[in-house]
């Protein structure tokens, strides 16, 4: 599945806080503008919230919520991708 990066909220439970360098990121950024590696993760903002409806304020205001994958999303934000291929929805 194909989504649109303005309708993916990065979730508030990752623990991993550096996804490198702005040069890492615009690196890994421009690869995926050739292919996606790896699908990132995403559920429905509804099913996010059925277990964790305390996080409603802290999600951006989109569809789905990323579980995995969001050093992909990160750099494809940094160099400017509108969208990102490979999504599992659930």
């Amino acid at each position: 599945m194909r989504l649109r990066l303005d309708e993916v909220s990065p979730t508030p439970l990752n623990p991993r806080c550096n996804f490198g360098t702005d040069e890492d990121k615009t690196r890994f950024g421009e690869e995926l503008r050739q292919a996606q590696p790896a699908a990132c993760v995403a559920v429905t903002r509804a099913a996010y919230l059925a277990l964790w409806p305390d996080h409603e304020g802290r999600l951006v205001d989109a569809g789905h919520v990323l579980v995995n994958g969001e050093r992909c999303f990160g750099s494809a934000v940094h160099v400017g991708l509108d969208a990102v291929s490979r999504f599992w929805t659930a």
